[in-house]
């Protein structure tokens, strides 16, 4: 018979692998043996997770027993709780429990605190308002709960907060300065997710500003997708040292880039539509140092609306862009291109590219001095004309260009196919279709000559 390597092991390192389990199941190493009794007594946090509880009126032994009775060896032996995860519904019993234990952590030092609940908007529960004043927490994550209103006498003070997500959050102040307030009384924080909730009735705050302002800020991302009308504000974000930001907003009237130097990658989901020319314009200019951008399909439709009217300006910095086209953008995507005259790495999501039968005349020939690859997504394998004008345009004016690869999605995958005949057969289908391409792709002319086109499917 084997040896029972694990139970050599000493008891910090077994603590230290127990950590990385939910609560639950860390309990339930109890019954190995005596030494394994209390062994999950020692791990330094606690993970709750709603799959853990029973619906309602199951009352199990144990489920808050065990909690109580690790909060109270902890604070017995002096010990902290570093992490706290916790996620509810309304199915769980032990909704009044949570709150509590929320507020026990908080007073006695937690690190990482992470509340996820479940319920309907209208019957969340606010945090406790100790959770403004902690010189431990590391990081806040909150999900679908509230904050309740800042006391005028009481300043925010998280002097070791780097991290703060704050997602579908209501907001139990309309103070007009809260989140500067919030941000000001963290000034270590490196990571913010700020997504505000959809519906404008049920907890959206009625602020005139939301003002991001840190020296510390690494990482930025905000989403607004709300479309209501009835209140707008103006975003600020004024961060030296912000290297990532994602930011997709419906609400806003006008946006204030400041200090942004530092900013290296940057995702803009939606937004652009109902904004002023002059939002737009400010908005790129303010991210005119990034190297990496992605653009989604509807932004990058926004992008050319606005295009039409006047030319964007260049990002000399940028070297790596991803971004999503439909038919009627083809045309138009080299003449953006030209925004970008140092170039590098292209990423083009194609997939939602359909087949038509007129003939596309793009609205520019420029020279691609610098572009090095080509990526091209694809939803099924084939070509259709406008990705071939596509293909076409990258190899007749690409200097330097090394690759051009088409990724086609697998749809055997997709499907689950089953049958390893079946799966043979359309493997089989699928090599006569990428040998066509290849076949057809390599009559084009390329500039480059050595230039590589590889197929992936």
């Amino acid at each position: 018979m084997g040896t029972d390597r694990i139970s050599n092991l000493p008891d910090c390192l077994l603590t230290h692998i127990l950590s990385f389990r939910p609560t639950k199941k860390s309990v339930r190493t109890s019954v190995l043996s005596k030494r394994w009794r209390s062994l999950w007594l020692n791990v330094p946090g606690l993970d709750l997770r709603r799959i853990d509880y029973p619906p309602y009126g199951q009352v199990p032994q144990g489920a808050p027993c065990y909690i109580n009775t690790y909060l109270n060896f902890h604070h017995n032996n002096g010990r902290r709780v570093q992490t706290f995860k916790v996620q509810y519904d309304e199915n769980s019993d032990y909704r009044e429990d949570f709150v509590g234990w929320i507020e026990t952590v908080v007073e006695r030092g937690v690190q990482n605190l992470e509340v996820d609940c479940l319920l309907e908007r209208s019957w969340r529960d606010y945090m406790t308002e100790r959770i403004y004043n902690s010189n431990t927490l590391v990081s806040l994550k909150l999900t679908n709960v509230g904050l309740p209103s800042l006391d005028p006498a009481v300043a925010v003070s998280l002097p070791c907060l780097k991290t703060m997500h704050l997602e579908d959050v209501s907001y139990d102040d309309d103070d007009p300065l809260f989140m500067e307030k919030l941000i000001s009384g963290c000034p270590v924080l490196e990571d913010f997710l700020l997504v505000l909730p959809y519906d404008h009735h049920e907890g959206h705050p009625n602020w005139s500003a939301l003002r991001v302002r840190s020296q510390t800020l690494k990482s930025f991302v905000f989403s607004c997708d709300s479309q209501d009308t009835d209140t707008v504000y103006t975003v600020e974000i004024d961060a030296p040292q912000l290297k990532y930001m994602n930011f997709s907003d419906y609400k806003s009237d006008e946006i204030v880039l400041k200090n942004l130097t530092s900013l290296s990658m940057i995702e803009i989901g939606y937004g652009f539509q109902s904004k002023e020319r002059s939002v737009i314009r400010n908005f790129l200019k303010g991210i005119s140092s990034v190297r990496h951008m992605i653009l989604s399909t509807s932004t990058l439709h926004d992008l050319f609306e606005y295009f039409n009217l006047g030319r964007i300006r260049k990002f000399n910095n940028l070297t790596r862009l991803q971004v999503g086209l439909h038919n009627d953008m083809v045309k138009l995507f080299p003449a953006f291109l030209e925004s970008f005259p140092n170039l590098k790495n292209l990423i083009l999501d194609l997939t939602a590219v359909k087949s038509e039968t007129k003939e596309i005349k793009l609205s520019s020939q420029s020279m691609l001095l610098s572009l090095e690859c080509v990526e091209i997504k694809l939803k099924e394998v084939t070509v259709v004309e406008s990705v071939k004008t596509l293909v076409r345009y990258f190899l007749e004016s690409s200097v330097v260009l090394k690759k051009l690869i088409l990724h086609f999605e697998d749809s055997s995958e997709a499907y689950g196919v089953s049958s390893r005949a079946k799966k043979a057969r359309e493997k089989k289908v699928r090599d006569k279709k990428v040998s066509d391409i290849v076949n057809e792709l390599s009559t084009f002319t390329k500039l480059s000559p050595h230039c590589e086109i590889t197929m992936i499917h």
